[in-house]
């Protein structure tokens, strides 16, 4: 299996294998593994955060993280702590983690199967890093780590309070440490505000926290007041940037030093910086009472060409059905149209201006005349990815002295892992205008150019000169090919999720070179090294974006658990079909024998479900199934058989 599963003192966790070994595919292109729904608790639901699992969190949605498991797209992983060798005994980082929400509350269970609780100084101790990112009302970026919020729940009690603890704390509670607004050290410690923005209580299983007796393993239940990061989830919902790093130290504390191992392993970002970010959907109608099984959508679909189209690479754009390529527009100070991305995008696009006077300390930076504005376009065939650039700039500049220019950058993931930990590598295909107005090749653009058959070209818009700002420019546009197996895919284009995002620069000098600005506008991916990119699919021609009420057409048959299970007396049966069918749904006793019959007729493809009522049947263990007969051609398909069990 994908992911080997251990259960052990009612816990679940990851047995560490195998090093470095993480998928290069999505198992599902419309299951991303970047998100997940926390589910939104019904009337008379209530969770009490005391590190103890209530039963409400069986109906709660949860992603699994080990050593040497973890492999969620595109950037989730694991990895050894400063001098440590394999983890010993298979003790390592592992963790099941769950979401549910209650306005204005996220709530999250973190639980872990740990031999050795405890820690004491940094990369010696078990911790938890859990980054969110605040929603203000703009999307400007003043650095390109703004709006970050840390919340790390740590053991490392000497590292950050060297002077309050002269020895391992036995039995402490972690420290809350992080941004000021949530941080404060040990809980008594904290403002009445800060406890209101999060909270967290831990139990240890099997033991005691920072004692060399062995133990089994903890729970931690967070609260986290997210109304107060900016997000409006209880009306509408919203799509809240989360990622984990789960660390684990152990037997730092015993007198055998040789046996001491440090591991950790992530969910979205290894720390807490931009770089990547899962996802957690808050929808008012994904609640604990509904099905299992439940994705989010994916962020936008990049259609096919239509047959009998292509681009030519030269920079002219005239060539593009622009009404089949994904479009988006990014302009400095654009809050409304940033609003607008999908996804994740919403808020990690935006805006930023950078001093270039080199005076320190810089001075007040001067106001944007011409701002940065780009139309992009990108489509694709069965070999190539496609990329159109119309960049609107009144001022068109030669590279400044600093190395500042005009240009655009196209962020695309490669396929094939470079560095080992599980994140995706980012290839960043830069063009950028020369001094004679020409393309020049900027960052891994120069390599994969010369090697890795990439073409690109740029042509200067009408009345367009550069470097002269007394004229009025109109702008350029720019042309990027890049094959896909230059990144790592195979001819059949493998899960055909792709993972991009895009940013344009603008340089605009003046007399004064005190009026000289560098602003930039992003779409998802600020620049290297931030990798922040949506879940984007390979569709076929006319598939342009996703609507928020758009139905993503499984590619496979699928019937799902039924929820709750077990029941008394109704519960939901949900199905993914591929064709328009008629569906059946048979209801089988422990003998095998036929106890109900439900239809659908006429289902389109899609996702639906049956409501089955057991009121008239007798506790016990039943099998359901499937059998799907395609409108089409009336071809028959059975499911595989299912057990629930009707309790009463």
């Amino acid at each position: 299996m994908r992911r080997n599963l251990l259960y052990l003192m009612s816990f679940v966790f990851i047995a560490g294998l195998s090093n470095n070994l993480f998928a290069q595919w999505a198992q599902n292109k419309y299951a991303r593994e970047d998100a997940k729904y926390a589910r939104v608790l019904q009337a008379g639901e209530s969770i009490t955060v005391d590190g103890v699992e209530d039963p409400v969190w069986a109906k709660a949605d949860s992603v699994i993280v080990g050593y040497g498991e973890t492999d969620f797209l595109p950037s989730s992983g694991y990895n050894l702590g400063p001098g440590s060798g394999y983890p010993a005994d298979d003790d390592s980082a592992n963790a099941v983690v769950k979401f549910l929400y209650q306005a204005p509350y996220l709530y999250i269970l973190m639980k872990s199967r740990d031999k050795s609780v405890g820690g004491w100084e940094w990369d010696k101790s078990d911790a938890v890093i859990m980054a969110l990112k605040e929603k203000t009302g703009d999307h400007l970026f003043n650095q390109a780590w703004d709006k970050r919020i840390e919340h790390f729940y740590t053991r490392m009690y000497h590292w950050a309070f060297p002077d309050s603890f002269t020895t391992p704390p036995v039995g402490a509670q972690p420290l809350f440490m992080g941004n000021n607004g949530v941080a404060g050290g040990k809980d008594e410690w904290r403002t009445s505000a800060q406890k209101e923005r999060w909270t967290a209580v831990t139990t240890v299983q099997g033991g005691t926290a920072n004692d060399t007796l062995p133990d089994a393993g903890w729970i931690t239940e967070h609260r986290i007041n997210v109304d107060s990061l900016g997000f409006n989830l209880n009306r509408n919902g919203d799509v809240m940037p989360f990622s984990f790093a789960i660390l684990d130290a152990d037997r730092f504390l015993d007198s055998n030093s040789t046996n001491d191992g440090f591991s950790k392993t992530w969910w979205g970002c290894e720390w807490n910086e931009n770089w990547f970010y899962s996802a957690l959907f808050i929808n008012p109608s994904v609640t604990t009472a509904s099905p299992g099984g439940m994705i989010p959508p994916v962020d936008y679909v990049i259609p096919h060409l239509d047959a009998g189209d292509m681009v030519t690479v030269d920079g002219d754009l005239s060539d593009w059905n622009t009404d089949n390529a994904l479009h988006f527009h990014m302009k400095y100070g654009d809050d409304a149209g940033f609003d607008m991305i999908r996804g994740t995008g919403g808020w990690s696009s935006g805006y930023q201006q950078v001093d270039v006077t080199g005076i320190q300390p810089p001075p007040s930076l001067p106001p944007v005349l011409d701002s940065a504005e780009v139309d992009y376009w990108v489509t694709f065939d069965d070999a190539n990815l496609y990329v159109g650039a119309k960049v609107t700039d009144k001022i068109v500049t030669v590279p400044y002295h600093n190395g500042r220019k005009d240009g655009i950058t196209f962020f695309m993931a490669s396929r094939n892992y470079t560095d080992g930990n599980g994140i995706l590598p980012a290839r960043d295909l830069t063009v950028n205008i020369d001094s004679a107005g020409n393309a020049q090749a900027g960052n891994d653009l120069v390599g994969l150019a010369d090697t890795g058959n990439v073409t690109y070209a740029l042509m200067l818009g009408n009345g367009t000169t550069v470097n002269d700002p007394n004229d009025l420019d109109s702008g350029y546009t720019v042309e990027l090919k890049i094959p896909f197996e230059t990144l790592g895919y195979p001819s059949s284009l493998g899960d055909s999720v792709v993972f991009i995002g895009a940013l344009v620069n603008d340089m605009d000098i003046f007399d004064d070179t005190l009026s000289n600005y560098f602003d930039k506008a992003f779409w998802f991916q600020q620049e290297h090294g931030q990798h922040g990119p949506g879940w984007n699919i390979l569709g076929p021609a006319g598939a342009v974006g996703v609507k928020d009420d758009a139905v993503l057409i499984p590619n496979s048959i699928k019937l799902y658990d039924n929820y709750p299970n077990p029941f008394n007396p109704t519960t939901t049966i949900q199905y993914s079909i591929t064709k328009s069918s008629n569906i059946s749904l048979y209801i089988y006793d422990i003998l095998g024998q036929t106890v109900a019959v439900m239809n659908n007729n006429s289902v389109p493809p899609g996702t639906a479900e049956f409501k089955f009522d057991g009121k008239g049947l007798s506790s016990g263990i039943y099998f359901y199934q499937l059998k799907i007969t395609n409108l089409a051609d009336s071809r028959v398909t059975s499911t595989q058989v299912k057990k629930m069990v009707l309790l009463k």
